[in-house]
């Protein structure tokens, strides 16, 4: 990972962390808050099926209010929201 790169964004900038599980979830964690980043940093579930927004995008979200003491306000939580206005069923036609 180039740091040097990260350490030149700025607080107009965004970083989003798409995240597939718990595990990716405390390393992605430990990255944003270990990383001198000026960036606003995001953290997205990652969805496999676009129409189901139970499950881990719940779990992620329940870990990330567990945490808020620690990550908050330096992080945030925010849905793909392409896959909820654009499913794949649409957009393979």
């Amino acid at each position: 990972m180039n740091h040097l790169f990260f350490r030149m964004l700025d607080s107009k900038d965004v970083i989003k962390f798409v995240i597939a599980d718990e595990d990716e979830y405390i390393l992605a964690k430990e990255k944003a808050l270990d990383v001198a980043w000026q960036a606003h940093k995001v953290f997205s579930p990652m969805i496999e099926d676009q129409k189901d927004y139970t499950g881990w995008p719940q779990e992620l979200a329940n870990l990330m209010i567990k945490d808020a003491e620690e990550i908050s306000p330096k992080i945030s939580y925010s849905l793909q929201i392409h896959k909820v206005l654009w499913p794949y069923s649409e957009v393979e036609r």
